[in-house]
């Protein structure tokens, strides 16, 4: 153990006489320190099952990043950040097949405007990845950019979901998973896009997880491609003025405005992993209530993404990083704690 510390005090004060001769700037100028202790981020058991990340974000105008000065959010940005193929899980036939396969118990969908209709599923023919945005990348990205522009100035573009998919199951069961989850937007007539992540290199071989981007509004496309919320026409008010408006746009969808929707679909997904974990012969399951009301105690970690966990890895600390470590040293020092206040009690 000793010869260990030695080897990482070493690449310490290696990597702190370069850092001093380098002209780097902001985090490139950081040393790492190799002896700082690490923290993993635990996966605590309730009675039902083993928790697990889902993340449901929103991005709206005024608040986000842009991609370009001509946007005003970073939405097609993001739809190309999913889809990279360095990213997504390999798709065999097999997966393809099942992705294609439509849902047999569809709910009626909200009613859109005649002459539109909910577009069909496509799939990409190489990797974990479908959806109904449209059928090229570059569709895609120009449909976000189409939303951004009919979206008013303060509204909410893009939804955004990153759930952890159970490593113990094959590729094609969690492309079942992602379906039969995807179902929930399908059945709303909400537009999306959802693609598998698999383990890199340097990632942890359980790294599965799904990316999902949807519109809360209902939308419909036309033969001629036309989405049914960007068509815009115009008329004459008494005063003969001019004004425009959007004849076929729907109104948001009325459960994606409840405060309780993302836990609806934190629920449907948990449900979707446990019914092919079970289908697979695997003992685990999810539960999708949270740390308070599975009677855990512990606090909630954050997620810290691609260049915070790279920076953690690399022995450089981060704010999120530090209130995860000290999140995880409480929640142990109860744990262990648990047997001995439980034999006081007992003696009491």
């Amino acid at each position: 153990m000793s010869s260990h510390m030695d080897i990482l005090r070493e690449l310490s004060e290696s990597t702190s006489t370069a850092g001093n001769l380098s002209a780097g700037k902001g985090r490139y100028s950081r040393t790492p320190d190799f002896t700082a202790p690490t923290h993993r981020s635990s996966r605590p058991k309730s009675d039902r099952g083993t928790t697990f990340h889902f993340s449901h974000k929103t991005i709206s105008k005024g608040r986000e990043i842009s991609e370009t000065p001509g946007s005003e959010t970073s939405a097609a940005a993001h739809q190309g950040y999913i889809e990279r193929p360095s990213a997504a899980e390999p798709a065999t036939e097999s997966a393809r097949i099942l992705l294609a396969e439509p849902r047999l118990d569809v709910a009626e969908a909200p009613p859109l405007s005649s002459n539109f209709a909910y577009p069909t599923r496509v799939i990409d023919p190489e990797n974990l990845s479908f959806g109904t945005l449209g059928i090229s990348k570059a569709e895609r990205r120009e449909f976000w950019n189409l939303v951004e522009s009919h979206e008013g100035r303060k509204s909410r573009v893009q939804n955004r979901i990153i759930a952890e998919l159970p490593h113990e199951i094959s590729s094609d069961e969690r492309a079942l998973v992602a379906r039969d989850f995807c179902h929930s937007l399908e059945e709303r007539a909400l537009p999306y896009w959802a693609t598998v992540h698999a383990p890199g290199k340097r990632n942890d071989s359980r790294n599965y997880h799904l990316h999902v981007t949807y519109y809360d509004r209902p939308a419909g496309r036309s033969d001629e491609g036309s989405w049914d919320f960007s068509v815009v026409k115009t008329r004459k008010k008494k005063s003969r003025n001019k004004v425009s408006y959007r004849p076929f746009r729907n109104s948001k969808h009325p459960d994606t405005r409840s405060i309780g929707w993302p836990k609806r679909l934190r629920r449907n997904f948990a449900d979707a992993c446990n019914f092919y974990l079970s289908m697979a012969g695997v003992s685990k399951r999810h539960d999708p209530r949270s740390y308070k009301d599975s009677g855990i105690q512990k606090e909630p970690t954050e997620h810290l993404g691609n260049k915070l966990s790279a920076m953690e890895t690399f022995g450089l600390d981060t704010e999120p990083g530090r209130r995860n470590a000290k999140r995880e040293i409480r929640f142990k020092f109860r744990q262990a704690e648990l047997p001995w206040v439980g034999r006081y009690n007992s003696l009491k």
